[in-house]
This record gives structure tokens, sequence and C-alpha cells, in this order.
């Protein structure tokens, strides 16, 4: 009973799989002097669902390069289908290589898309490779865990022929495209889901999903900020002949506090009557009994003897 629930859950998620990553083909020509021959290729991609009666789908871009027409798998039946974007490129910026391209077919009756995740995860996450290596009818998945080896992104484990443009899934969400297997053999590359997510939000008005409502992504222009009224301010008033004034009044002020510094007071002594008295010195010189002091100091009085 056991064996029959695990195989039926196996069965299920490989047929939901299906629906949703899905076989490539494509026709090359090649002509010489004498004769032209017709090379098909295979490859993978993933849908992610529908926009304007379109449906849409991310790949490898050397899968659709240079090649004369483009199908892609579904319902037992091949829809033709376009390149709408691509890019094949070094980023110097981030040391990565870019290698993904959006195709598009008339819609197909599916309610059975992938997300592509915003985010690259750590390295050692687990994580599953898809892709058609073994067949346009043999969907295959390698269990395998993210890796990342400086600025390069992808899984440890190598992928075959076939399963190029294909979906690294971790979680139930598309988080890398495969685009090939470095020289040594031990990694295989992908192009991180989410730089692939802003070429889909930058292209599409809404973002394309299959059964249910399309999530818009336009951004709405931002009203132009309205610049606040500066406020009036009043001229100020010409005080020069105020202060001018003014520093006048200072200066007289301070010649009149030096002239009282320098200022003596007299002190002289009187008798009864009111004249000076005087006094002998030791030669018998008489003198006044008179005396200045400075303003603000105390006056002493004394009375010399004759």
């Amino acid at each position: 009973m056991v064996r029959l629930i695990t195989l039926f859950i196996v069965l299920l998620m490989a047929s939901v799989l299906q629906a949703q990553v899905l076989a490539v083909r494509t026709t090359e020509r090649q002509c010489d002097q004498n004769s032209c021959r017709q090379f098909f290729g295979t490859g993978t991609c993933t849908y992610i669902g529908n926009s304007d009666g379109k449906s849409v789908y991310i790949t490898a871009a050397h899968v659709v390069t240079d090649v004369e027409k483009i199908h892609v798998g579904y319902g037992g039946r091949w829809w033709e289908a376009i390149v709408k974007h691509k890019e094949q490129r070094y980023d110097k910026a981030t040391g990565q290589n870019i290698d993904f391209a959006i195709i598009e077919t008339r819609q197909i009756p599916s309610n059975k898309c992938m997300q592509l995740s915003g985010l690259f995860p750590d390295s050692g996450v687990r994580a599953t490779a898809y892709g058609y290596s073994n067949g346009v009818y043999n969907l295959r998945g390698l269990p395998s865990s993210i890796y990342i080896r400086n600025n390069l992104r992808g899984v440890r484990d190598p992928v075959q022929k076939g399963d190029s443009g294909g979906p690294v899934v971790v979680d139930g969400k598309v988080v890398g495209v495969i685009s090939s297997v470095v020289e040594d053999g031990k990694m295989t590359l992908c192009t991180p889901a989410n730089l692939v997510r802003l070429q889909v939000k930058q292209r599409y008005r809404v973002f394309p999903c299959c059964n249910c409502s399309p999530q818009r992504t336009v951004v709405l222009p931002s009203r132009p900020i309205q610049p606040q009224p500066q406020p009036q301010l009043e001229p100020v008033p010409d005080n020069t002949a105020q202060v001018n004034a003014l520093q006048g009044e200072v200066s007289r002020l301070r010649e009149q506090l030096d002239q009282l510094k320098n200022t003596q007071i007299p002190v002289w002594v009187v008798d009864a009557d009111g004249n000076p008295t005087t006094w002998k010195d030791e030669k018998g010189v008489e003198h006044e009994n008179t005396k200045t002091y400075p303003l603000g100091e105390p006056i002493k009085i004394y009375f010399p003897g004759r």
C-alpha cells in the first residue's frame, strides 16, 4: 500500500512538472553549393505563464541562436515559438556568464506554470536540475545542490546535452536557467533567475502567470514634487546713520571718562576765618596746608605741626 501511494505521488509530481518544464526543438539549415541539409536540436524551457494571449517561456540563449525554427512541445503537439529577448554575454560587473532567452507561443491550454525566484540560494542548498537529455518525451530530474565557485553560480553535478535551458528548482521555484558545464566537468553553470526576472518585468506590462489574475508590475510615474513656497523676507532697514551716531556718542563718553580719571581734587586746610593755614619745614620755609587727590580716592585731612 505504501509503495502504491509513493508511486502515485511520484507520477503526480512528474505529470505536474511535465506541464511546466517543456521540450524545445530547433531546426537549423546548412547549405553548400550542391544541397541543403536540416539539423534538429533539442533543449529545454520553463513555462512561466501567459501575457496578452501568448504563453511565455524561459530557456538558454544558445539554444535558440542561429536557428531557422523553434517549437515547444506541449499536449502531444509542437507549438511554433519566436524569440522575444535573448542575452548571451559575460557580465564584468558580477563576473557571471549570462545566457537566457524569452520565447513565446500562442497560448497553450495549461493552468500550471513555474515562478521565477527573486533570490539565488546559498551554496549547499539542495536543488534539482530538469531537462530533456533523455529525449523530447522523457523529462529527467537531476538531484544536486547549489554550488557557488568564485562568481560562478550553478549546481555541483554536470548535466547532459539537451538539458540546456532547463530550470534549476529549489522549493518549487526556479532559481536558475541551465547554460553550460565548466571545462573540468565538476559544475553546471546557470543564469540566476533573479536576473531573468528583472528582464521579464521590464518587458511585460503585467508579469506572466497562468490560471490567475495578472500581477501588474508597471510603476506609475510619480507626481512631481511641488516646491515649497519661500517665506517673504522683509527688507532689512538701513540703520547706518543711527549706528554712526551711537559710535560718536560712545567716543565722547570715553573721552569724558578719561578726563574724569585724570581729575585732581585740591584740598585746603583753613582756619576759623577761612584763611588757609600754613606750616613750616625744617628750614623755616612756610607752606600752605594744601593737597590734591585723584577723583574717587578718599580725602585724608591731617594737621602738620607748626
